[in-house]
C-alpha cells in the first residue's frame, strides 16, 4: 500500500490518509477521499471512521474504492447522496461498512437519492455492509449494467410504521430515466433486512421497461411490503431466493420471466392481510413458475400463494406453472395456485403441473382455480400431475370460463368435517365447453355426516368427454354424477370407476 503519492493520477492504489482523511468520525473527510478519488484509480480506506458530510464521487472509468475490514463511513445529511458513481466500469468493495444517520423516507415518491448512486455502466458494488438506509442503498439510473454483489442491507425500517401507502424505501433500486431502457444488472448473495421492499425495479414516470434482470441467492427478512418489486420488466430471472417474513416475496410484470427454486416461509407475516402473499407474476406471458416452495400460515382469508393473473393488461398466456408446493398451516381459506383473473380476456396455452398443493380452499374458488373475464374464455389450458389435498371449504379445485381444457391425472382429495350440513365438491367445471377431464382421482375422507360431496359438478358446460378416472368414498358421502351435477346431454361420461 502506498502512503504518499503525488496529486495527478496514478494507476496505484493510494491510502486516503496521504490525502489528509482523519478517519476518527469528528473531521469532515469528504474533501480529502475526493482528492484521492480525483488522482488515483484505486483508494483504499483503511480501518477508521470517515464522516462524510457531502457526496464522495467516482468519476473516472475503471476506478475503485475500497473499504478495508473495520473501516466505515459515516454520511450524516438527510436526503442527500453518499456516493456518486458516474464512471464505467466502476467498483466499490468492502468488507467495510456504509452508515447512513439520515432520517428514513419510506413517502412513496421517485426515489432521488441513494447512499450509492450509480450512472455509469458495468459498475460492481461488492462485499459491502449497509446499515440505516434512508431510502435506497444502492440505486442504478439510467445505467447499462451493473451488479450487487455479496452486500448486507439492514434498512432499519420498523415494520410498525408501515402504512400500505409509504413503499419507497428499498434496498436496491434500478429506475431508468425517462425516454431510456435499462438492463442487465444482477444482484445475488446478498442479505435484505427491515426494508418496504428489498428490491424495487420499475420507473416512476414515463421511463421504458427494464430488460435483464438477475435476482438469486438472496435472503430478504422482514420486508414489509415486497421483498423483490419488478415493474415492466422482460427477461427477469428470480430463482434460489429465500425469503422469510415477507409481505409478499415476489411481484414481476411483464414477459419471458422466470421465478424459479424460491423458498417462502410466513408470507405476508409483515404486511397483513392482502390478496396476495407469495408470489404474483402479473400481466404475464411466455414466463415460468417452478420449483418454489411457499410454506406457513397465511395470515388471512383470501389470500392467493402463486398468482399469475391479468393486473392492468388483460393477457396472461403461455406460462408453466409447475413443480411448485404450497402448504399453508393457518385455517385462514386461501387459494395456492390462481390463473387468468377477473381482468383475463385472454388466457391461452398456460400449464398447471406437479404442483403439491395442502390448505384450507378459498369459499367457491378452490385450491387451484382459473377464471376469467365475464364474457371471455380461455383456451387450450392445461391441468395436469398435481397432488391437492382440501381441508376445507366448498371446492378443493374450480376451473371456470373454458375451451378445449384439458384436465388430466390429478390426485385430488378433499377432507373436511363441518358443523353444519354443507355440500362440497372436489371438482368444480362451470361454463367449460369442448374439454376433457381423464384420468384423475377424485377421493374424500374423513369428512363426516354433515358433507355430503361431490366428484365432478359441472354446471353450463357442454361437449365435456369426462373418462377414465376414479371416484373414492363412500355411498353416503360421494356422489360422482347425480343430476343436479347439470351434466349437459352433449357431455360424455365413459369408463369411470368408484368404490
Amino acid at each position: 500500500m502506498t502512503t504518499r503519492v503525488p496529486y495527478s493520477m496514478t494507476d496505484a492504489p493510494v491510502n486516503v490518509r496521504a490525502f489528509g482523511a482523519k478517519g476518527d468520525g469528528v473531521a469532515n473527510d469528504t474533501a480529502a477521499i475526493n482528492a484521492a478519488l480525483a488522482a488515483a484509480k484505486c483508494v483504499h480506506l483503511p480501518p477508521g471512521t470517515y464522516k462524510i458530510d457531502g457526496t464522495l464521487t467516482l468519476a473516472q472509468n475503471d476506478a475503485e474504492l475500497v473499504l478495508e475490514g473495520g473501516a466505515e463511513i459515516r454520511h450524516t445529511p438527510s436526503a442527500t447522496i453518499g456516493i456518486t458513481v458516474s464512471g464505467a466500469r466502476c467498483r466499490i468493495s468492502g468488507p467495510g461498512k456504509i452508515t447512513s444517520l439520515g432520517t428514513r423516507d419510506a413517502t412513496n415518491t421517485e426515489v432521488l437519492y441513494a447512499v450509492v448512486w450509480i450512472t455509469g455502466d458495468d459498475c460492481v458494488v461488492e462485499g459491502v455492509r449497509f446499515q440505516g438506509v434512508p431510502k435506497a442503498g444502492v440505486k442504478f439510473y439510467n445505467a447499462g449494467g451493473g451488479a450487487v454483489r455479496n452486500c448486507d442491507f439492514d434498512g432499519e425500517f420498523p415494520n410498525a410504521d408501515f402504512t400500505g401507502s409509504n413503499t419507497a424505501h428499498f434496498g436496491v433500486a434500478v429506475d431508468p430515466e425517462p425516454g431510456d431502457y435499462q438492463g442487465q444488472v444482477s444482484v445475488t448473495g446478498c442479505h435484505f433486512r427491515r426494508f418496504v421492499s428489498g428490491i424495487f425495479w420499475g420507473n416512476y414516470g414515463t421511463g421504458h421497461d427494464n430488460r435483464g434482470m438477475l435476482v438469486s441467492g438472496n435472503l430478504f427478512m422482514d420486508c414489509a411490503d415486497h421483498g423483490v418489486y419488478a415493474n415492466l420488466v422482460n427477461g427477469a430471472t428470480i430463482a434460489g431466493n429465500t425469503f422469510d417474513r415477507c409481505g409478499v416475496a415476489v411481484v414481476v410484470y411483464g414477459n419471458a420471466s422466470v421465478v424459479s427454486g424460491n423458498a417462502i416461509m410466513n408470507p405476508g407475516a409483515v404486511r397483513g392481510a392482502t390478496d396476495r402473499s407469495g408470489i404474483s407474476v402479473r400481466d404475464a406471458q411466455n414466463c415460468s413458475i417452478t420449483g418454489n416452495t411457499v410454506v406457513g400460515p397465511l395470515p388471512s382469508d383470501n389470500q392467493t400463494a402463486i398468482s399469475v393473473e391479468c393486473i392492468v393488461g388483460t393477457d396472461v398466456s403461455n406460462n408453466v406453472i409447475a413443480n411448485n408446493t404450497v402448504v399453508n398451516t393457518s385455517a385462514f381459506k386461501c387459494t395456492a395456485i390462481k390463473l387468468g383473473g377477473a381482468l383475463a380476456e385472454t388466457c391461452e396455452g398456460n400449464v398447471i403441473s406437479g404442483n403439491v398443493i395442502e390448505g384450507q380452499a378459498r369459499d367457491f374458488d378452490g385450491l387451484i382455480s382459473i377464471n376469467m373475464k365475464s364474457g371471455s374464455l380461455g383456451r387450450n389450458n392445461t391441468v395436469t400431475g398435481n397432488v391437492v389435498r382440501s381441508v376445507g371449504a366448498a371446492y378443493a379445485m374450480y376451473l371456470a370460463s373454458q375451451e378445449f381444457l384439458t384436465v388430466t391425472g390429478n390426485n385430488i382429495a378433499w377432507e373436511h368435517d363441518a358443523g353444519t350440513a354443507m355440500t362440497g365438491v372436489v371438482l368444480s367445471v362451470l361454463d367449460v365447453t369442448y374439454s376433457s377431464f381423464s384420468g384423475n382421482l377424485l377421493r374424500c375422507a374423513d369428512t363426516g355426516d354433515n358433507v355430503s360431496l361431490r366428484g365432478i359438478n359441472a354446471s353450463g358446460t357442454s361437449n365435456l368427454q369426462i373418462s377414465g378416472n376414479h371416484f373414492s368414498g363412500t355411498a353416503t358421502d360421494l356422489t360422482a354424477f347425480a343430476a343436479t351435477n347439470g351434466l349437459a346431454v352433449s357431455d360424455k361420461a365413459v369408463a369411470n370407476s368408484w368404490n
